[in-house]
């Protein structure tokens, strides 16, 4: 997608290819079998997180503690 066009003294300049020049995107099985292996991660770890309550800090005002 980007193609390092020419060097001018220490700076490399670079710009963007066509779409047409763009490699096709490659979807095999081995990565979208991977991809279901983050899914199910992350909603184990989202039901988790809903089992149990986020932590709550104390209210340190009523506890009587002066900034």
């Amino acid at each position: 997608m980007i193609k390092k066009t020419i060097r001018k003294g220490k700076t490399d300049v670079y710009e963007l290819t066509n779409r047409e020049e763009w490699k096709e995107i490659e979807r095999d099985s081995e990565l979208e079998a991977e991809r279901e292996k983050v899914k199910a991660s992350l909603s184990k770890l989202e039901e988790k997180d809903a089992e149990f309550p986020d932590f709550c800090f104390p209210d340190y005002n009523s506890l009587g503690v002066q900034k």
